[in-house]
């Protein structure tokens, strides 16, 4: 097996993971990974599996936690990781290297708590979003996959599915099994409102969508990932007067 030399997808058995892991004390230790981002572009620039051929890195920039991935000719990618109270301010740029423009695609970001026992919601209970401006639970999942994977949707890709209301702000979250704590996440171009509820494969995702970027230009985007004590209301609204307060004035 040479898992990292394959076009491996989200179901390989090993892959080189693009991980920020934050070790989170509620009742028990949790530790909650951020793939910023697990995926980014089209074929055939995209970069779906982060292998031992990319040139990552990863540092410290001040208080600022930085990974970065440069596909030579094609794209560098930088994500930034900021601490705040109760949480961390995310950062996603991305730089044009080629000779064509890399045309609009989503940014994967991926908040993984399967070793989070805390928020972990196998049964689809917990994970929320916002639609007619208020809070709404997600319902079962539209899909289980061959391996078990369930997934959910906010933003209705699939029109098979029209059990979940569409999502109205590009905001996720996910309240605690014991109901006081919850986090929240969002992006200010947040456009895929999904999840996964897997026990072993536990995510929210806000999946930014990046507009096309020409040769030799750059674009950035902003998020921010809430890990608070409160309840869903409370969250959705620090998420409004901080988060969306502050990108308007940017």
């Amino acid at each position: 097996m040479k898992p990292f030399k394959t076009a491996a997808n989200f179901l390989a058995p090993i892959r080189a993971a693009n991980l920020i892991q934050l070790d989170v004390y509620t009742d028990t230790r949790n530790f909650i990974h951020i793939w910023l981002p697990e995926n980014y572009g089209k074929s055939p620039n995209d970069c779906c599996t982060f292998d031992r051929s990319e040139d990552r890195h990863f540092f410290m920039d001040g208080d600022t936690q930085v990974n970065t991935l440069t596909r030579p000719g094609i794209f560098e990618i930088r994500g930034e990781v900021i601490p705040i109270e109760n949480g961390v301010d995310l950062k996603l740029t991305i730089s044009n290297l080629s000779d064509e423009p890399l045309p609009e695609s989503i940014a994967g970001v991926c908040i993984q708590f399967a070793a989070a026992p805390s928020f972990t919601d196998t049964t689809l209970e917990r994970y929320f979003y916002v639609h007619e401006d208020e809070i709404t639970f997600a319902q079962p999942p539209y899909q289980d996959y061959d391996h078990g994977h369930a997934w959910f949707w906010g933003t209705l890709p699939n029109e098979t599915h029209k059990h979940n209301p569409p999502a109205e702000l590009g905001f996720i979250g996910l309240a605690s099994r014991d109901g006081n704590w919850v986090i929240g996440h969002g992006w200010e171009n947040g456009s895929s409102i999904c999840g996964n509820c897997h026990p072993t494969i536990a995510c929210i995702h806000a999946d930014p969508l990046m507009p096309e970027i020409p040769p030799g230009e750059t674009v950035s985007t902003k998020g921010v990932l809430y890990i608070m004590e409160g309840n869903p209301e409370s969250c959705l609204e620090r998420y409004r007067n901080e988060f969306l307060e502050s990108t308007k004035s940017t």
